[in-house]
C-alpha cells in the first residue's frame, strides 16, 4: 500500500517487501504497480513540478504520481497566465511541450487547467 492508501500490487507474489511508498519483490528487484512492473521509477513528481514551474510559471500547480511511485502516470492540475485566451487543446499541448523529453517515459497524463476553485 502506498502513501495514498492504494494497493500497488497485481498477481500473486509470495515474498513481497514494503519499501516506503512502493512494493518490491526482493528476488526480482522490480517495482510492482497496479498495472505493470517497472524496473525503477522513471519520472518523479518533483521533476514534473520543476519542469512545469520553469516553462509555464503557474499561478497554481498540483502534480500527483498516480502510478504508485512508478513514474508513468500523472494527474496535473495547473493554471497559468500563459493559458489565457487559448483553447483547451492548446493549453494541454503547452503542458506536454513543457514536459519535453520526460513525456517519452510517461504513459499517461491527466491534465486539468484552472484554479482549484474552477
Amino acid at each position: 500500500m502506498n502513501s495514498t492508501g492504494r494497493l500497488c500490487m497485481t498477481g500473486s507474489l509470495a515474498a513481497v517487501v514494503r519499501l516506503t511508498n512502493h512494493w518490491k519483490a526482493p528476488a526480482m528487484g522490480r517495482w510492482i504497480t497496479g498495472s505493470s512492473v517497472c524496473q525503477r521509477p522513471t519520472v518523479s513528481e518533483v521533476k514534473v513540478t520543476a519542469l512545469l514551474k520553469e516553462k509555464l510559471n503557474p499561478t497554481y500547480l498540483a502534480v500527483e504520481d498516480v502510478s504508485c511511485g512508478c513514474g508513468t502516470s500523472f494527474t496535473i492540475h495547473i493554471d497559468s497566465e500563459q493559458f489565457r485566451g487559448k483553447r483547451a487543446l492548446q493549453q494541454h499541448r503547452m503542458v506536454n511541450e513543457a514536459l519535453g523529453e520526460e513525456m517519452k517515459e510517461i504513459h499517461s497524463v491527466s491534465i486539468k487547467i484552472g484554479s482549484p476553485n474552477d
